[in-house]
């Protein structure tokens, strides 16, 4: 953090922290609770301020709380301030037990990938499962959705660099990917891009009551930036859209606190859901 913005910092705190206060109403992401994540959240502020022609938090707050919903402001502090790291493959483990459990299944097998980001996820997940599909003739989809418009707009597209494609081996690269613009980026084929549905969501605020008897759900490394209360209100929501059975799959940073009876844990962050249904208040 430069001086230039830890002056400022110092300097509108109060408007500062109702900026935090804003994030974390609309997003559940508690960037402001922690040092790091204030200087995280300072930089990025001082972008989207210089771009609007913003002068303080506090003019910058003002200027939010004034907009409606889906507005290019409001969507574009939201983006910034969400976190996007993603890979293909990222902890590939962790897709063998859905592998499994969808060889055991019917068919018809369901999977969300719950802050998708820009797609990796959700790409790869289709990859894993869909040299099986002669196993399991009634197929797969996956849902992919993110509470930014245009990370989703990227993965709708499904064109990646040399370097996102990292973790993607030669002969997956062959068998669903186009090399273009000589080799420099990779456009997905229609093998993959049928299998997933695309849409925005937010985990905090969006009801999940369409969402039901899902076989597994991808949520990984997004817990981590909410805090405790809103960390039991969204595991809560997952697993209400969970089949009796069905896996959810969270990062390795965050399982460790997660604490519920509606879930077993099978090992590298990868937990099913116990029997029985659970009311789950405000799903």
């Amino acid at each position: 953090m430069n001086t230039h913005l830890f002056s400022e910092l110092r300097m509108d705190l109060p408007g500062f922290q109702a900026l935090a206060a804003l994030l974390k109403d609309w997003t559940g992401i508690a960037l402001g609770d922690h040092p790091q994540g204030g200087i995280l959240m300072a930089n990025r502020l001082a972008a989207l301020m210089e771009r609007l022609g913003v002068r303080s938090y506090e003019e910058y707050h003002s200027l939010l709380r004034a907009l409606p919903p889906g507005s290019e402001p409001r969507e574009a502090f939201v983006s910034a301030l969400s976190i996007h790291t993603t890979a293909f493959f990222r902890h590939p483990h962790q897709f063998e037990p859905v592998r499994q459990a969808y060889l055991a299944s019917r068919g018809n097998f369901r999977v969300w990938s719950a802050a998708c980001s820009t797609g990796a996820e959700p790409y790869s997940i289709v990859m894993a499962l869909d040299p099986l599909r002669h196993l399991v003739p009634s197929g797969f989809r996956v849902l992919a959705s993110d509470i930014a418009e245009d990370v989703i707009q990227k993965g709708q597209a499904g064109t990646y660099t040399e370097k996102e494609m990292e973790g993607v081996g030669s002969d997956l690269k062959r068998r669903y990917w186009a090399s273009v613009q000589g080799g420099m980026q990779w456009r997905a084929n229609p093998t993959l891009k049928e299998k997933i549905i695309w849409a925005k969501f937010n985990l905090v605020t969006d009801s999940t009551h369409a969402l039901r008897d899902l076989d597994a759900i991808f949520c990984r490394n997004v817990l981590i930036y909410f805090d405790p209360a809103t960390v039991h209100q969204v595991i809560g929501k997952l697993i209400s859209c969970l089949k009796p059975g069905g896996l959810l799959v969270l990062g390795a940073a965050e399982a460790g606190a997660v604490q519920h009876p509606g879930l077993e844990r099978l090992g590298s962050a990868v937990f099913r859901k116990t029997e029985g249904k659970l009311a789950v208040p405000g799903a």
